[in-house]
C-alpha cells in the first residue's frame, strides 16, 4: 500500500483519476466528519482538474439499517424506506450548499447496487471464500458489534439496581447473543494481503463476518441462495466503490476507472478500508486501490453546524477554515468563535485587504488599468532604468507601477490556486482583475504569464465587478446564528 499523501501527475496518462469517499451512514454524529472527507476529496478533484486530467469523485449515502434509523428518529410509524431517502436528500443537499462538485452519488438501496452486490457475491462463492459459520460472544444491538470478553464490564444500574453487562468503550448494555452468518475467507487472502501492506511487519487477520440476519433490516436484498442472510453493511458499503464504476462492468469502463486512485476516508474506520476492502477486491481477482488517505477529524460537542455556517459566511470560507484548520489537534476546536477568528485573521485581514487596496480607486487617476512591468532582453528591469535616468521626477510613480504590478501578479496567481479550495470566491476575483476564462489553468499560475511583460499591451481590471469579497463580520458571532434548528 501507498499511504504517501502525494499527488498524482502524469503526463502520459489517460486513464482518469477516480477518487472516493465513504457513504454517508445517515448517523447524526458522522455528517460532519462525511462532508469534512467529501471537501477534501472535492479539492483534490478541482485539483487535477486545473491539471487538465479528467476525474471522478464519488460520494454518498448507506441506507442500511432500519433498526438503527428508528433509534436516529425514535419513532416507528414511519416508512422507513422514505425517510432514509429524506435523510441522504439532506446530506446531498448539504454537499450542494458546500460545492462539493461530485461526479457520482451513490445509494446503497439503489438497483444498480444491488445488482453488483450479487455479482461479488456470487465470485465469492466462485473462489471459495466464503463460508457459513456460528458466532457467539457478547452482542451489543446499539453498537450491532460483537464484543470480546476483555471488553465487557459488569454495572449496577443506577435507578433499577439490576446488574448489567456493558462494553467499556461505548457503555452500552450486551447480551450473550448466537447467530449464523456467513464468513469471508480473508485468511486465504492474507499472503496478497501482506504483499500489499509490506510497510507493516505483523498484521493479525481473522476471518471476518460478510453477512447478517434478515431480521436486522426489513428492506435490503437477500443475497443469493439464502432466504435469511443480507450482506454485512461494512462489505456492503465497500462495494459502492464499484457501483459507481458500473460494475459488473464491461471491460472497457474497468479500464477507464480501475484501480481506485485514492480513498479518503476518516481513521476510525480505517480498517475496513486497509484490510477488509483490499482483500474482499482482491478476493474477487481486482487492483486493490493505489492511495489511502485517512484524516483524523471527528465529530465533536463544540462542532459548528454546517447550513447554518455556510448560510452566514458562504461556501468558499467554510471549506477553506475546514482545510486550513481542522487536523486531529484542533478538531474539537471547530466552534463559531474560531471560525470567525481565522476568517477575520486570514480572510478579512490578509487576502481581502490585498484586494482592496489594489483596487483602491485613488490609485488609478487615469482609469483601472494593470501596471506595466517592462523588462529589456538583458533582464534588467526597464523600469530601473527610467528611475536612473528621471531620478528627481519619477521615483514615486514608477516605484508604485512596479509595486502594484507584483501586487496584482499575487491576486491573479492565488485566484488560481485557490480555486480547488474556494472556488466561488477565487473566480470572482479573476474575474475583477480581467484574468479570461482560458487562463485559469494550474500552467497560467506563474510569474507573467496571464499579462504580457515584454510589450505595452495593457490589461483592464473590472471595477464595476469589485465588492468587498471578505467584508469584517461581528467579532463575537451569536451562536444563535448557527443554532441546528434540526435539534430538539
Amino acid at each position: 500500500m501507498n499511504n504517501d499523501y502525494t499527488p498524482i501527475i502524469s503526463h502520459v496518462r489517460k486513464k482518469p483519476i477516480f477518487i472516493t469517499t465513504p457513504v454517508f451512514t445517515l448517523h447524526s454524529d458522522t455528517i460532519i466528519s462525511s462532508l469534512y472527507t467529501a471537501i477534501a476529496a472535492d479539492s483534490l478533484k478541482r485539483y487535477y482538474e486545473l491539471k487538465g486530467l479528467e476525474v471522478k469523485l464519488s460520494v454518498g449515502a448507506s441506507e442500511y439499517g432500519a433498526l438503527k434509523v428508528k433509534s436516529i428518529l425514535g419513532r416507528t410509524d414511519l416508512n422507513l424506506q422514505e425517510q432514509c431517502k429524506n435523510i441522504s436528500d439532506k446530506y446531498k443537499k448539504l454537499l450542494d450548499a458546500a460545492m462539493v462538485s461530485y461526479t457520482d452519488f451513490i445509494r446503497t438501496t439503489e438497483k444498480r447496487h444491488e445488482n453488483a452486490v450479487e455479482h461479488v457475491w456470487n465470485r465469492l462463492i466462485e473462489n471459495d471464500l466464503v463460508y457459513k459459520d456460528k458466532i457467539e460472544g457478547w452482542y451489543s444491538k446499539n453498537d450491532r458489534l460483537f464484543y470480546d470478553e476483555a471488553d465487557i464490564k459488569e454495572i449496577t444500574h443506577s435507578h433499577s439496581g439490576k446488574k448489567l453487562k456493558v462494553t467499556n468503550y461505548t457503555g452500552r448494555p450486551v447480551e450473550w447473543h448466537v447467530e449464523e452468518r456467513y464468513k469471508f475467507r480473508l485468511s486465504k487472502i492474507l499472503p496478497k494481503l501482506m504483499e500489499w501492506l509490506k510497510d507493516y511487519e505483523e498484521c493479525l487477520v481473522e476471518d471476518v463476518p460478510i453477512s447478517r440476519p434478515r431480521s436486522s433490516t426489513d428492506w435490503k436484498s437477500n443475497l443469493p441462495g439464502e432466504t435469511e442472510q443480507i450482506i454485512d453493511p461494512l462489505f456492503d458499503a465497500y462495494i459502492n466503490y464499484l457501483t459507481v464504476t458500473g460494475y459488473p462492468w464491461s471491460e472497457n469502463n474497468y479500464n477507464k476507472f480501475c484501480p481506485l486512485d485514492i480513498q479518503i476516508c476518516p481513521k476510525y474506520i480505517l480498517r475496513s478500508h486497509v484490510i477488509y476492502g483490499p482483500a474482499l477486491l482482491m478476493g474477487i481477482k481486482l487492483s486493490p486501490p493505489k492511495k489511502i488517505f485517512a484524516h483524523s477529524f471527528r465529530q465533536s460537542r463544540s462542532n459548528a453546524e454546517p447550513f447554518q455556517v455556510i448560510n452566514y459566511y458562504g461556501a468558499d470560507v467554510f471549506r477553506y477554515v475546514y482545510l486550513a484548520y481542522v487536523d486531529s489537534s484542533n478538531s474539537n476546536k471547530f466552534s463559531n468563535q474560531n471560525i470567525n477568528s481565522w476568517y477575520t485573521m486570514d480572510l478579512v485581514n490578509q487576502l481581502g485587504q490585498l484586494i482592496h487596496k489594489c483596487l483602491s480607486s485613488q490609485l488609478f487617476p487615469n482609469g483601472p488599468w494593470i501596471p506595466i512591468f517592462s523588462k529589456n532582453t538583458n533582464g534588467i528591469p526597464e523600469t530601473d532604468r527610467i528611475i536612473h535616468q528621471a531620478l528627481e521626477t519619477l521615483p514615486d510613480y514608477i516605484s508604485m507601477n512596479r509595486a502594484l504590478y507584483y501586487s496584482f501578479e499575487t491576486l491573479r496567481i492565488t485566484g488560481i490556486l485557490l480555486q480547488p479550495i474556494m472556488p466561488d470566491r477565487s473566480l470572482k476575483l479573476l474575474n475583477i482583475l480581467g484574468v479570461r476564462h482560458n487562463e485559469h489553468k494550474w500552467e497560467d499560475a506563474k510569474f507573467g504569464k496571464g499579462w504580457p511583460i515584454l510589450d505595452n499591451k495593457r490589461r483592464k481590471w473590472a471595477p464595476y465587478l469589485y465588492y468587498n469579497l471578505y467584508p469584517h463580520l461581528p467579532n463575537q458571532v451569536d451562536d444563535n446564528v448557527f443554532a441546528n434548528k434540526d435539534k430538539k
